[in-house]
């Protein structure tokens, strides 16, 4: 369980930037998968561990590629970091 009372009083301030989620970053891959108008966004993380982020179009006519991989880019960072949070709370909670 993390210690909410260290994360309070902890001595340096707890953020975390799109710097520092897009530094976790090994790779990225986009696919479409055939016949769809969805974009999937596969990113490996330097430990090994993937997220992916998806995008889809509710109109065919409308679809813009480059514009749905910016999208599941997108949701793939916001999942990053939220693993990122986690990660800094549980190290605070740790080393007070």
């Amino acid at each position: 369980m993390i210690d909410l009372e260290a994360i309070l009083n902890a001595k340096r301030p707890v953020t975390i930037t799109q710097e520092m989620v897009e530094e976790t970053i090994e790779r990225c891959m986009f696919t479409r998968p055939e016949g769809t108008n969805m974009t999937i966004c596969v990113v490996t993380l330097h430990n090994g561990y993937t997220v992916t982020g998806e995008s889809a179009c509710i109109n065919d006519e409308a679809f813009d590629e480059e514009e749905g991989a910016q999208m599941a880019y997108r949701k793939a960072l916001d999942k990053i970091w939220g693993l990122e949070a986690y990660r800094t709370l549980c190290e605070v909670a740790a080393n007070g």
